[in-house]
């Protein structure tokens, strides 16, 4: 995660908060995927 803010150029708390978002997302749209199924 370091590297990224350092690659990016943005604060560490920024890269922690979008990939806590992504996942967050990410569990939603593959719980409601998997309904589907069900």
């Amino acid at each position: 995660q370091q590297r990224a803010a350092e690659h990016l150029q943005v604060p560490l708390g920024t890269v922690k908060s979008r990939i806590r978002l992504a996942l967050n997302k990410l569990k939603e749209f593959t719980s409601k995927e998997m309904k589907d199924y069900e």
